[in-house]
């Protein structure tokens, strides 16, 4: 990836696959691919950043799961969860824990929930108090 000018956040080994959260050099574009390590069939996705939003998100179906990569840009240090609403759904995961010095400015949530309808993705504080909040549309 790195001789095409992308730079891998994060690399998930999972059962049969190799999920890679990555970017671009200027990461104005940032992007998920799931590669099947038998088949070698890839699923990708990319998505333009948002300059003056305080994270950027990208979602990746593949089959009956759903993957968001996130990437904290605004206060990273401060966001120790992420919280994924939906219809009569909310689900928290752990990115920073505070009891720990340093911080994760990427994350990346796998689901077997459909992202459509209206669903949102939070960044919470320690006390889980909401620091930003965004829809989640393509």
């Amino acid at each position: 990836m790195t001789t095409n000018n992308w730079y891998t956040f994060e690399i998930h080994n999972m059962e049969q696959s190799v999920l890679s959260f990555y970017t671009n050099e200027d990461r104005s574009v940032i992007g998920l691919a799931e590669i099947d390590v038998e088949t070698g069939n890839l699923g990708s996705v990319t998505k333009q950043t948002e300059p003056n939003q305080p994270f950027d998100f990208v979602i990746l179906r593949v089959e009956d799961m759903e993957y968001i990569g996130v990437h904290l840009k605004e206060r990273p240090e401060d966001v120790v969860y992420l919280r994924l609403n939906g219809d009569d759904v909310s689900k928290d995961f752990l990115v920073n824990d505070p009891e720990i010095e340093s911080y994760t400015m990427t994350y990346v949530i796998e689901t077997t929930q459909p992202s459509d309808g209206s669903w949102s993705l939070e960044t919470l504080d320690a006390n889980k108090q909401v620091i930003h909040s965004s829809k989640l549309t393509e």
